[in-house]
């Protein structure tokens, strides 16, 4: 039986066959890192006051999911409160 040896392979690094010499870092397309910078400000830019709520709406429900019930009441409290406030 012939033996193949993969060049990923974490035991080939280990012993020191594979040195990692072949591993190039992914060129960037300059275009793509220079949208990249803007993010979130300028898709925000983008969308209607409509579709960021609805996407705010979706991200505070998905958030929510991860945290218990008990905190989710503290966390709708301190709203509550806020709101309050903000009225006075």
């Amino acid at each position: 039986m012939i033996e193949v040896k993969r060049k990923d392979c974490p035991t080939n690094k280990a012993s020191g066959w594979y040195d990692g010499s072949e591993i190039m870092p992914p060129k960037k397309h300059p275009g793509a890192v220079a949208l990249g910078r803007l993010g979130g400000k300028a898709r925000a830019k983008a969308l209607s006051k409509e579709k960021r709520s609805e996407l705010a709406r979706k991200a505070g429900k998905a958030r929510l999911k991860t945290i218990s019930a008990e905190e989710r009441s503290a966390i709708a409290r301190g709203a509550v409160q806020a709101r309050w406030a903000k009225k006075k």
